[in-house]
């Protein structure tokens, strides 16, 4: 506070929401990933696009014993090359979820889809390619995929291949290695580890850590979370779960989106290979000033803490509840956030189609949501 609020300089609104919010929990975070990398003996640890970045800034202030590498993934990334291992889930983020949309037709999902020759099959299932999604067509096109899934993997292999290349430069000779993300269920995270046993080597030994899990039900990932194989930071719905309650309950499930706020790079989002080329989503330019304000903030916070604090090493074990907790109850203060950050801008993608994509603010967000 003293720093923020001497008087000598004037800090901008990102620069002050870094610095008090971001600092802390970067700082937090950082010193529990080396504490289980330690532990763990980690040789490396792959920061995933774009949340990761700050954290790895952070990481490599502080530490200096182990190797750091920000690798390109993403949500639209891990369901084309992980479409295998998460065939329900393909489903779900792909098709079921555009029916809420409400603007897109069965022939322009299949085209966002890369599965074009499908369209001829429509007659076939009842379905017509320029009917809208609707509840009642998409459960038939669900069973015209599954019923040609062998399909729908042979059109996610280019990028497949592309990942297993690109993975296999990143991990290098490493044999124990740490995922880092911020959030939220896991399963991109999970199925990477799958991916890279499977395709990188079968002896790869893998951690995941995340600052927060925010699956009501972790059944499906129980064992990796109790063998310590995948670890949140903060919370989970079995771990701090009274800031778990918050965190989904508090703003309509909108709080993820002020996490990111402080993590989000200046660049665009990972979406993977189309056509041979890495393709990324819209790069929300707006933002980019705001961000490097923000990011200065939470360094000069762990700088001066670092500084402070070097003499005592005890001052770096923050728990996860204690760096989260700030920022938990900031979401209880919509008008903080309405009144400082309202142009922020979140890109929304329809699939991996960029003439489909869009822009909204952060007010936009909270207006569609009543906050």
């Amino acid at each position: 506070a003293t720093h923020i609020y001497n008087g000598v300089r004037k800090y901008s609104a990102a620069y002050e929401h870094g610095f008090i919010y971001g600092g802390i929990l970067a700082l937090g975070f950082a010193g529990w990933i080396h504490r289980w990398a330690k532990l763990k003996n980690l040789d490396k640890l792959l920061f995933v696009s774009r949340d990761g970045k700050i954290y790895m800034n952070v990481f490599n202030a502080l530490y200096d014993d182990i190797e750091t590498f920000y690798i390109y993934w993403s949500r639209i990334a891990h369901l084309n090359t992980c479409a295998e291992f998460s065939k329900d889930l393909y489903l779900q983020r792909f098709i079921r979820d555009k029916v809420k949309s409400g603007e897109m037709t069965v022939g322009q999902l299949l085209d966002t889809l890369g599965l074009e020759n499908f369209r001829k099959r429509c007659s076939r299932y009842r379905i017509k390619s320029g009917q809208l999604l609707s509840e009642e067509n998409v459960r038939l096109i669900e069973r015209m995929i599954s019923e040609h899934w062998e399909e729908v993997l042979a059109r996610c292999e280019p990028m497949k291949k592309f990942e297993i290349d690109y993975f296999k430069s990143v991990i290098g000779s490493s044999q124990r290695i740490g995922i880092v993300d911020v959030g939220w269920t896991g399963y991109g995270e999970l199925d990477l580890k799958k991916f890279l046993l499977k395709y990188i080597s079968r002896t790869l030994d893998v951690s995941i850590f995340m600052i927060g899990i925010t699956e009501y039900s972790q059944t499906s990932s129980q064992k990796e979370i109790l063998g310590h194989e995948m670890m949140p930071y903060a919370f989970s719905c079995s771990y701090n779960t009274d800031l778990f309650e918050k965190h989904i309950t508090i703003n309509r499930r909108t709080n993820n989106i002020y996490v990111e706020l402080l993590s989000q790079d200046t660049m665009p989002s990972f979406i993977g290979m189309k056509n041979k080329e890495i393709t990324f989503d819209i790069p929300e330019v707006e933002n980019y000033p705001a961000i490097r304000r923000m990011h200065e903030g939470t360094m000069d916070f762990v700088r001066i803490y670092a500084e402070w604090f070097k003499d005592y090493p005890f001052m770096f074990e923050i728990s996860g509840r204690d760096a989260m907790t700030p920022l938990i109850y900031s979401y209880e203060n919509v008008a903080y956030y309405k009144n400082r950050f309202p142009d922020f801008c979140f890109s929304r993608t329809v699939q991996s189609d960029v003439s489909r994509q869009s822009i909204e603010t952060l007010a936009d967000i909270m207006r569609k949501n009543n906050l």
